[in-house]
């Protein structure tokens, strides 16, 4: 069975860190890479891995072999320039993937429950702190009909309504009880998102909408942690019969996005740019400190289809 990954933060980071841009980890396993865009026709999928930190959201990638007790860490925080890849994406995007929540996505679906039964989770919402800030402005920019993820250990599902506003009016206009209200920042009209980017103030289609599913751990009650939906096909693609072709063995294949090598290509110079600021840095620091940097290596791959498995030596198949 395909499988399609993204990276959180109890990975083999130092393993991932080698598929930047993404690639097979196993036998019909394909991960997206630290941001990408792939179809497994007829059906469009953006991933973005890993978890929000503001403390290494503007930093470049400064992580080497060994990691110590900060890098082990930092590695697999979500950096700027993944997400401003992602918000370069154009068109529409059928499922999206994030490891930890968009923020306040938790507003759209039954979050006084959640509060109730997670008094850890309030108690950051109180704070500004719960979820991902840029997987926000993602979702607002992307606007995909289903985003999953997972992080919070906690089955929860909303229906985003994405209006005419910006996201923070939005959330506003959402029935909340009076007296959660004034415990949560977003609900002041003076608040100030905390985060270095703006939000996007896309301008979303008529009735665009995005069905947002999180599980939870694995354990005992198996509707926690696994979910099954049937995804009809898009409307659009009955007039591009190219997009619906199978295999001999009856599946759609796994296909490059046209536009997401052109972007990453786009974007080489700001991730070179990021690596020279570092170098300065470093080699400001004692000679002892340093350690040599390797820029990730990255063919284009071009519109194709991506390669199976069996085709990857790594993992050949046995008879």
């Amino acid at each position: 069975m395909l499988t399609l990954v993204i990276g959180g933060n109890h990975e083999a980071s130092n393993y991932l860190f080698e598929l930047y841009h993404g690639g097979w980890l196993a036998l019909d396993i394909y991960y997206l890479g630290t941001a990408g865009v792939i179809w497994y026709e007829p059906w469009r999928i953006a991933g973005l891995s890993g978890i929000y930190d503001r403390r290494d959201y503007e930093m470049p990638h400064h992580e080497r072999l060994p990691y110590d007790r900060d890098t082990v860490e930092s590695i697999y925080h979500v950096r700027k320039y993944d997400v401003q890849r992602l918000l370069s994406v154009t068109g529409h995007v059928d499922i999206a993937l994030s490891h930890d929540w968009p923020a306040w996505v938790e507003m759209y679906g039954d979050h006084a429950g959640l509060y109730a039964s997670k008094p850890t989770f309030f108690e950051s919402a109180k704070k500004d702190g719960l979820g991902n800030k840029p997987a926000t402005q993602l979702l607002v920019h992307l606007q995909p009909s289903y985003w999953f993820s997972g992080q919070m250990h906690v089955r929860f599902a909303a229906i985003v309504q994405h209006a005419m506003t910006s996201i923070t009016q939005s959330i506003r206009r959402l029935p909340v009880s009076e007296k959660l209200k004034p415990t949560l920042p977003i609900s002041n009209s003076n608040y100030i998102v905390a985060t270095s980017a703006a939000l996007s103030d896309t301008q979303p289609s008529e009735d665009s909408v995005t069905e947002f599913v999180a599980l939870g751990k694995v354990g005992q009650d198996q509707s926690e942690y696994l979910d099954l939906l049937r995804l009809d096909v898009p409307a659009w693609c009955t007039r591009e019969q190219h997009y619906l072709e199978k295999t001999a063995d009856d599946k759609f294949s796994l296909y490059y996005d046209e536009d997401w090598p052109a972007i990453t290509r786009a974007y080489n110079d700001s991730y070179a740019s990021l690596i020279q600021i570092l170098l300065s840095f470093l080699l400001s620091l004692p000679i002892k400190t340093c350690r040599p940097l390797k820029t990730s290596r990255y063919t284009e791959p071009g519109c194709a289809s991506i390669s199976r498995t069996k085709d990857y030596s790594r993992y050949p198949r046995t008879s």
